[in-house]
Parts: structure tokens; C-alpha cells; sequence
């Protein structure tokens, strides 16, 4: 993410009414220092920031990491996305890649920048050909475990049968030239809509996992999109819970046929 995108970020952010801040190299030290010690006090809750908010920045109840673009190196990319979930519970980390952000990271990498525009040797900001090309590879991996990916990038073995199953494990993704929308929410109900889903235990990065599977399954038994579920019934679906297939098909707006294509995807505990 470069300076502006994140000042951009962060301005569309408090729009929406979040409570959000912006970080980047290119703020006077006690502006910095400012954000900083607000985020760590809880008083923001959403960090729109350049590599410049790096090491050191030690909060433990960070429950989501959105990568803006790609990073450029997979250490860069696991010591960022380390920092969520320190303090045991679930974290989700998004990353948004587009095959222009390759290009533009190629030419940081040939300046020797960061996305911050500050100067680094390779070594420091881990932006080597090969190590953008690893990422690219990473970033473009439809199917296998990219846990293992990383855990054997750093020469550790990973037990696969231990994933989560919250990146592509049997599940291929999805790649679109369209801005992702809830079409379903306008931005007001949107934002109240998922406070009331995070207080209720369920994130949106679970919401969102689940209803890629649905999408898969729709295009394996060749349906259109209108076939699979909404991000809404899956919602509801993981609020109930239901027992059996005959209890999910009687839940509004499911109904047999759509109980018995899904049901067997969802997993409850």
C-alpha cells in the first residue's frame, strides 16, 4: 500500500463512520507517534498503513490483516501477517492481488523502494526478483495448502491434515475482474450488519470462506450464480446451525433442492 492509497483507504473508512487511522512514512514524527499510541490504546480500531508501521508494533487482539496489494517478499508477508491473533483467538488475513500490482513492485524492487518510498537495500526490505516472483506464485496458487507453502518457504514441515481449511485446501478460488459487493446491503446496513455478525462470533472472513465453497459447488454441478446461497442465508445458517438437511430446508429462503446441493459443506463446533 503506498502513502496515498492509504490516506485514500482511510478516508473512505471514516466516511463509512469507522474509527480509523492512517500511517505512513511521510508523517511528521509526533503525527506518528499520535496514531500509534491511540491504536495501542484502542481508540482506533482500523490501521490504513505503509510498511512504515512495522516491528514493534505489538497489539494482541488485532483480528484482521488486509493486504492492500502485494508484498514483496513471503518473510515481509509472514512477519505482517504474525502480528494477528497474538493473543489465541481466530484472525483472518486477506490478501488482494491484482496482476498489476506485480508490475509496480517490480519497478520498486529495481529502484530498491518499499511501498512506504523510502530507499532499502534488498536485504532489509526482502524485494529481490526471486522472492517477488515466490509471492506471485503464492498469490496466484488455486489449489493446495498455502500454510504449507509458507512453513516450507522458512524449511519447516507442515501436517496438512492440520489446516484449518481457511485457504484453498480442496477448495479452488475464485478470480474476478469485478469489485467485490454485497449486493444485498447498501453501505449503512452493511456496516451494522457486520458489527451485529462480530459481536455474534461469526466474521466476515468466515462468511466469506464459506460462501466461496458454495460458488464452487454451483459451478461444478453447472448452475448459475443465482443458484448458490447469499452471504446473508449463509449467515443465518451458521447463526442456527441446523441438525440435518431437512432442518436447513425449511429455513426461509433455502428451501430441498438447495439444502441438498449445501448442507454436506457446512461444518459446525
Amino acid at each position: 500500500m503506498t502513502r496515498k492509497e492509504a490516506e485514500d483507504t482511510c478516508l473512505a473508512l471514516v466516511r463509512l463512520g469507522c474509527h480509523a487511522g492512517v500511517y505512513h512514512g511521510g508523517l511528521p514524527r509526533k503525527r506518528r507517534e499520535f496514531v500509534r499510541k491511540q491504536w495501542m490504546m484502542g481508540k482506533l480500531s482500523i490501521i490504513c498503513a505503509t510498511s512504515a508501521f512495522g516491528m514493534g508494533i505489538d497489539r494482541s487482539d488485532v483480528r484482521y490483516i488486509v493486504h492492500h496489494s502485494i508484498p514483496l517478499s513471503l518473510s515481509a508477508y509472514s512477519q505482517q501477517i504474525g502480528r494477528s491473533g497474538r493473543d489465541g483467538k481466530p484472525s483472518v488475513c486477506i490478501l488482494l492481488y491484482s496482476a498489476s500490482d506485480k508490475n509496480r513492485a517490480d519497478a520498486l524492487t529495481t529502484e530498491r523502494l518499499d511501498f512506504d518510498g523510502t530507499t532499502s537495500s534488498p536485504m532489509s526490505n526482502g524485494s529481490s526478483r526471486g522472492e517477488l516472483e515466490e509471492v506471485t506464485a503464492f498469490c496466484e496458487m488455486t489449489t493446495g495448502c498455502r500454510k504449507q507453502l509458507l512453513y516450507s518457504h522458512f524449511g519447516f514441515h507442515f501436517d496438512i491434515s492440520q489446516c484449518v481449511r481457511n485457504c484453498n485446501c480442496g477448495v479452488a478460488l475464485e478470480s474476478t475482474t469485478e469489485p467485490w459487493a454485497d449486493e444485498e446491503l447498501d453501505t449503512d446496513t452493511k456496516i451494522k450488519k457486520t458489527n451485529k455478525v462480530e459481536e455474534e462470533g461469526i466474521s466476515k472472513g468466515t462468511i466469506e470462506y464459506q460462501y466461496q465453497k458454495i460458488l464452487t459447488q454451483s459451478k461444478k454441478l453447472g448452475l448459475p450464480k443465482r443458484e448458490a446461497l447469499s452471504r446473508r442465508l449463509i449467515r443465518d445458517i451458521l447463526e442456527v446451525e441446523p441438525a440435518s438437511e431437512d432442518e436447513m430446508a425449511s429455513m426461509r429462503g433455502i428451501g430441498p433442492a438447495k439444502a441438498a446441493r449445501y448442507f454436506s459443506l457446512f461444518r459446525f463446533g
